[in-house]
C-alpha cells in the first residue's frame, strides 16, 4: 500500500489528474490527510487540498487547515477562518446559551472557550496562531472579536 501511495503521489505531482483522484480516494480509505498526516476520527478531507472539514457531530462542520509539525512542535489543525456568528448561533441553539445580536463579531473570552469546549476543540495559543499565520486578537485577557479553534493531530 505504501508503495502504491508513493507512486500515486509522484504521478499526481507531475499533473496526472487521474492519479490525483485515485490518491484522494486512497487517502480516504487509509485515514490519511492531504499531506499524509493521520486523520482525526472526526476529520474529513475537504473538497480540495488543503481543506479539511471537522465534524463535531453538533449539526455543522468547521473548515480547517493542517499546520505541519516542526522539529520542536506537533502538527495541528486550525480553523481556516475565525468562528463567526452563524457557527456560534448553532452552539447557542444547541445549549440554550444566549445568542449575540445578529451579525455580531465580538465574543467574550468565556463564550469563545465555551464554544470550543462544546465542539470538542480548544482556543489556539499565541504560538499556534503565529505558526499558522492566523490573525486573532485572542489572548488570555482580551476578548476576541472572532476566534479560531484548534484540533491536535492524534499520535501516529
Amino acid at each position: 500500500m505504501d508503495h502504491d501511495l508513493r507512486l500515486l503521489e509522484r504521478r499526481a505531482a507531475l499533473g496526472d489528474a487521474a492519479a490525483l483522484v485515485a490518491l484522494q480516494h486512497a487517502r480516504r480509505r487509509c485515514g490519511r490527510g492531504w499531506q499524509g498526516e493521520p486523520l482525526h476520527p472526526r476529520m474529513l478531507l475537504g473538497p480540495r487540498p488543503p481543506l479539511y472539514l471537522y465534524d463535531p457531530g453538533k449539526g455543522h462542520r468547521i473548515e480547517m487547515v493542517w499546520v505541519p509539525p516542526t522539529d520542536d512542535a506537533r502538527g495541528f489543525w486550525i480553523s481556516r477562518g475565525p468562528i463567526g456568528w452563524p457557527l456560534f448561533v448553532t452552539y447557542c441553539r444547541a445549549t440554550g446559551a444566549p445568542a449575540p445580536p445578529r451579525g455580531a463579531s465580538a465574543f467574550s473570552l468565556a463564550q469563545a472557550r465555551a464554544y470550543a469546549r462544546w465542539a470538542g476543540l480548544k482556543l489556539p495559543t499565541p504560538a499556534e496562531l503565529a505558526r499558522a499565520g492566523a490573525w486573532s486578537a485572542c489572548t488570555a485577557t482580551a476578548p476576541p472579536p472572532a476566534f479560531h479553534v484548534v484540533l491536535r493531530a492524534p499520535r501516529a
